[in-house]
Formats: structure tokens, sequence, C-alpha cells
């Protein structure tokens, strides 16, 4: 049983961005009239700022790829390669370090941190790709997905939009780099295609430790989630949990939250699947 949800709108923190992309990627009109971004199907595409930062903007929007991108080049590089610092499937973001590769990347979390003022790497703790903890979903516990995660999804519109954090990233070259997540749709307002402002930074005047990711818990809100969870072979017994799949903006409830993830799709207490 499917229920179709109104279309999504691009959140309007993204309309500057898309803006200020537009002198380097032009926007061309498609069969159907509306404006495209020149981004081609699967890639990843940098645009040098007048600051010295950059913004990239990766088409992640296939539920069985992962992207990869290597911060010293800006480029777009072999996933199975050993040079790639972080990747993308999806809204999922993982680091080359830890459970998902050999070369020690970690990642600092900054709650409520200025992107444009951070010129140095904090000293301190930094987290790396570990397996599924006690929280809230099946996945891997990402760097990016420490603590609430780097995104807040709204069940009345179904979008997601970037927390106020910035990422500080070890690289496989052992460099670092600020990053700050920015939106997750295009400009035609198509889930799948994160975003993302960077520029490298000073070195840690101290040490730093790294230590294993940790995702949401799964009682961190306080509160018990509404309906009987998911037993795995396919059927969801009561309440309200689905699938909501971004790509068809729909949530599925005849699959559990196993067969959600492996499609790509967001397990949400939010979906109608309670009702009727």
């Amino acid at each position: 049983m499917e229920h179709a949800l109104r279309p999504i709108t691009r959140p309007a923190p993204l309309l500057g961005v898309l803006l200020a992309l537009g002198c380097a990627s032009d926007l061309v009109p498609s069969e159907d009239g509306e404006a495209h971004s020149s981004l081609e199907a699967g890639g990843i595409q940098t645009t040098e700022n007048d600051d010295g930062t950059h913004t990239t903007v990766v088409d992640a929007s296939d539920n069985d790829i992962w992207l990869a991108f290597d911060f010293e080049s800006g480029e777009q590089v072999d996933s199975d390669g050993d040079s790639w610092d972080i990747s993308f499937q999806r809204f999922k973001i993982k680091s080359n370090g830890g459970i998902s590769g050999d070369g020690a990347v970690a990642v600092a979390v900054l709650d409520g941190e200025d992107f444009e003022a951070l010129e140095h790497a904090p000293d301190g703790e930094y987290v790396e790709d570990a397996d599924d903890g006690d929280d809230e979903d099946e996945d891997p516990d990402f760097a990016f997905l420490t603590g609430d995660g780097w995104y807040a999804y709204d069940p009345a519109d179904h979008t997601l939009s970037p927390r106020d954090a910035v990422y500080v990233v070890r690289t496989a070259e052992e460099s670092f780099f600020k990053v700050e997540m920015l939106g997750y749709y295009d400009d035609a307002g198509t889930s799948g295609y994160p975003t993302f402002a960077w520029a490298e930074v000073e070195p840690p005047t101290g040490e730093i430790t790294v230590v294993a990711s940790v995702g949401t818990p799964a009682d961190a809100e306080g509160e018990e989630a509404e309906g009987e969870e998911a037993e795995g072979d396919g059927e969801v017994t009561d309440g309200s949990f689905g699938c909501y799949e971004p790509a068809a903006h729909m949530c599925e409830c005849e699959t559990d939250e196993t067969s959600c993830d492996a499609a790509g799709g967001i397990w949400s207490g939010e979906c109608p699947c309670g009702e009727g």
C-alpha cells in the first residue's frame, strides 16, 4: 500500500546556493521546459567561490552507487581507490576511515560553529565510521551521522535540511578541511543532490583523539515511537511506520526497515501507514 505525498519543493536556504552556482553551472531547458543544472548524471561538480572556499554539488540520486570525493584535488575519484575522503549515496555520507576504508579519515563535529570564521582545525575528539550501534536505524554509524546527524527531517513536507554544524575532516593525506552542508535538492527540487561548502584550514595545535562514531540513541527523544516495529519479514504490523521513498515522494507501507534501507529509503514514523 502506497500513500502519495504532495510534491516536495526546494527548501528556501538552497535557493541562494543555486544562484551562487549559476555563474559556473549553466542552466539549460529540458524537454519539459524546466531548467536543470549541467551537472552530469552520477557526477560531482565543484565551483570556486570569491572568498577562496568551494561549493560542491553531488548527484548522489542513485540508490546503489557511492560517489567518492577527494578534497586535495577537489575532484571525484574512484571509490575503490585509496585517495578518496568522503563518499555519497543519497543522504548517506561515509568517510574513508574506520569500517568504511583504510584512509584513516576522521571527522570533528562542531555544532553551531561559524563556517566562515573557522581557520584552525580543533584539537580533541574526532570520529570515524563505525558499525551500527544502539540507535534508530540499521545503517553503520557514519561520522556525518554522529549525534543527530547532518540533516533534519521535516515530517510535514518530507524534506531534509542541513543542521547548524561544521564538520572538520582529516583527510587520507592528513590535511584538514572544514565542511558545511548546504542542501539536498537540485535546482528542480529533486532529492539526492547533497551540496556542501568547504575549504582547507590550519591543522590542530594540539593532539586529537579518534573514536568510533555513535549515532542517535533509539530513546534519545525520551519517547517511545508510535506503533510496533517491523518484524523484519516484509510486514509492518501496526502504527505509522513506513518507508519514505525520496525519489517517488511516497510512503511504502508493505515493507520493513531492512528492505527500506536497501532501497535507499528513509524509515519514518511519520508515514500514514496506520491510517485506513
